[in-house]
């Protein structure tokens, strides 16, 4: 029923495998993997850039109630502003030539999301928005040999950066420490992960 919401966690261990793709392209993928002791201690502030609802209880706003025949449409990726648009096309485009691009269901999902952000957050938050979806839609289903994912993963770190999409040896060690300086931090952090990922064992995957 309309009023019936799911979510899932996954303890990763061992015995942990990663979701199959057509799993990954109905869900949005988020890691609770960063301890702060000093926060929580109460010690230091988190230095993660704010990212929230001017208005928490608009629960209706994000969710298909009964009166409403689809959770996201094409609609939700028509409505992108032309910057956001972009985004999705240059991302897809450095996909698409390793045949890892996304479908029409993630472009839908996508912009539905950053549509939200955008009335429900802040008109400015489109780049915080657009990473946000990057890591949790579209960086988990990255996974296999170096051979496979090197070049895309540095194709996408490059775009991350910013203006300048070009991939640099150095941009990997900047994502790991200074992420802060990228367009889409989050991502290009997770993306740094990875690629070393990559190097050491030749082998990655999202889940760690």
């Amino acid at each position: 029923p309309a009023n019936v919401f799911f979510s899932g966690t996954v303890n990763v261990d061992e015995s942990t495998y990663m979701f199959s793709p057509k799993v990954l392209d109905r869900a949005n993928v988020i890691e609770f993997n960063e301890v702060d002791l000093r926060a929580y201690a109460g010690e230091s502030v988190s230095q993660q850039k704010n990212f929230s609802l001017l208005n928490g209880n608009a629960l209706e706003k994000f969710f298909a109630l009964s009166d409403i025949s689809e959770f996201c449409s094409k609609s939700d990726y028509l409505d992108l502003n032309s910057d956001a648009r972009q985004y999705v096309n240059d991302i897809s485009d450095i996909l698409k030539q390793y045949n890892l691009h996304f479908g029409y269901r993630v472009a839908n999902e996508l912009g539905r999301f950053v549509n939200l952000a955008l009335q429900e957050v802040d008109k400015s938050c489109l780049d915080d928005a657009f990473d946000i979806q990057v890591l949790q839609k579209i960086l988990p289903k990255m996974h296999g040999t170096r051979a496979k994912l090197e070049e895309p993963m540095q194709q996408v770190l490059g775009f991350c950066h910013g203006e300048d999409t070009s991939f640099s040896e150095d941009l990997v060690e900047t994502a790991s420490a200074k992420p802060e300086t990228f367009r889409f931090p989050r991502s290009a952090h997770k993306i740094a992960r990875m690629l070393k990922q990559l190097s050491v064992q030749g082998y990655a995957g999202f889940i760690e």
